[in-house]
């Protein structure tokens, strides 16, 4: 899916002010150079955090694993099996 079909023609100050190199092209946000975001092991800004945020990428992915549960009935927890 294009990066685009995201924003509207009144984002684009918005993009600018947190760095990302856009112009308005034809009522659509142009991207006018390549743009990283972060590298792995790059620390985050909150700008960058912000663009992330804007383009749908996950900052971070959870898990949980369940290895108990609790039974309200009998009060009794019972070990889940993996």
């Amino acid at each position: 899916q294009d990066w685009r079909a995201n924003f509207e023609p009144n984002q684009e100050n918005e993009l600018r002010s947190l760095g990302l190199p856009v112009s308005l092209m034809r009522g659509k946000v142009m991207l006018n150079e390549e743009f990283v975001v972060c590298k792995i092991g790059d620390t985050l800004t909150p700008e960058k955090a912000k663009i992330a945020k804007l383009l749908g990428i996950p900052m971070a992915h959870f898990r949980i694993e369940l290895i108990a549960m609790w039974e309200k009935e009998t009060g009794s927890v019972l070990e889940i099996e993996a």
